[in-house]
């Protein structure tokens, strides 16, 4: 029985820890702003999250279209969501210093590094 008890600490105590560890989903809600240089341009990026009764919602506006997030999850640390035009896959990971991670397309990933405007 003692066993049994100290095993259920221990699980207990682990999920607990990784529940603190984690991320709330309305830490990354707001507009968020990335920017980089490609061949000498800037290239700018905008991450509008909504969060609704549905679930996460909101915008993805590249430098040259707006589209609504499809597919958006977020998990532990961790947002993702598909580019509704071709299917491409955006991974952030939420962190003190922003969203961080990639836009992965037919040619290759792009980083991305999003701050929060509000």
């Amino acid at each position: 029985m003692k066993v049994f008890c100290n095993l259920l600490f221990m699980i207990t105590l682990q999920f607990s820890c990784a529940q603190l560890l984690a991320a709330e989903e309305t830490d990354i809600v707001g507009m968020w702003k990335s920017e980089f240089s490609i061949q000498g341009r800037t290239v700018a990026f905008q991450l509008e999250i909504l969060s609704g009764s549905n679930g996460l919602t909101g915008t993805f506006t590249g430098p040259r279209a707006s589209n609504p997030l499809e597919k958006a999850k977020f998990e532990g640390n961790t947002l993702s969501f598909k580019h509704p035009l071709n299917e491409s896959s955006i991974i952030l990971t939420f962190s003190d210093d922003g969203l961080n991670g990639s836009l992965s397309t037919q040619a290759g990933d792009i980083p991305l590094a999003f701050k929060k405007v509000n």
